[in-house]
């Protein structure tokens, strides 16, 4: 997977583009499966959202949300975002709480990390020094109101509004194009989920028509107005790059 990346041009030429703007988390959905999965994200603290209230238990490493009973998941432990899911006290869910800083049992040299300081995503990553420059991202505390904290600011750890196994990143590209990614994080690996990219989640209005390519099949899937869906396998991924038809007209 790692050498399809390097030697994909046109995965390569996004992330080149000289617009030089990140994507971010556009849209989140909710794939019917056995499994209920749920995302985790970084957000305004609300001292009234039960979704934002976790309990540590320190006998048993296990992080659980008051709204949904779920409990924080490193999946495998790798960089990568964390989700909730029904607890299973694995390793997986299991976490050592030490200088403010939380680390899975599957992977103790990774920390809880919140994307970029701002969110919204809760991610895995390399653990940094504790109390160092800029380490804040990092380190976290239980408050005394039951909310997961992140160090410095007014971030807490929330279930951003419920399940959200099937989400969409998109950013814009030069010359008006954007570049998306479909993610399945579904664990029905028996049903495949279709994703849809919704043009209002680009801030751009439904009239516009773009032509919608496949950067892993290195095809044009065709023109699209208003949304564009793809089916995803679990754990599975669709990148797609849109780019308004009016150019694709001109370079003809």
């Amino acid at each position: 997977d790692t050498l399809m990346i390097l030697t994909n041009k046109e995965v390569l030429a996004v992330n080149q583009d000289p617009l030089g703007q990140q994507g971010t988390l556009v849209a989140t959905e909710s794939a019917n499966s056995s499994t209920t999965v749920q995302s985790v994200e970084a957000i305004k603290c609300n001292s009234t959202s039960k979704t934002q209230k976790w309990s540590f238990n320190s006998q048993t490493g296990v992080i659980m949300n008051e709204a949904s009973g779920a409990c924080l998941d490193s999946g495998d432990g790798g960089h990568g975002q964390v989700m909730a899911k029904k607890c299973t006290q694995t390793s997986s869910q299991t976490w050592s709480f030490a200088d403010g800083q939380l680390h899975p049992k599957n992977n103790p040299h990774n920390c809880l990390d919140v994307y970029n300081y701002k969110g919204p995503v809760v991610q895995l990553y390399n653990c940094k020094t504790p109390h160092s420059h800029g380490s804040n991202n990092q380190e976290f505390n239980f408050s005394s109101d039951g909310s997961l904290k992140m160090e410095g600011s007014d971030l807490c750890v929330d279930l951003g509004g419920g399940s959200g196994n099937l989400q969409v990143w998109a950013g814009p590209l030069q010359g008006g194009s954007f570049a998306s990614v479909l993610f399945n994080y579904s664990d029905d690996v028996n049903t495949n989920s279709t994703i849809t990219l919704h043009w209002k989640d680009l801030g751009v209005p439904d009239s516009k028509q773009f032509m919608v390519r496949d950067l892993w099949e290195h095809k044009d899937l065709g023109s699209f107005s208003g949304m564009f869906n793809a089916s995803v396998p679990a754990h599975g991924v669709t990148m797609v790059k849109l780019t308004p038809v009016a150019d694709v007209a001109g370079r003809q």
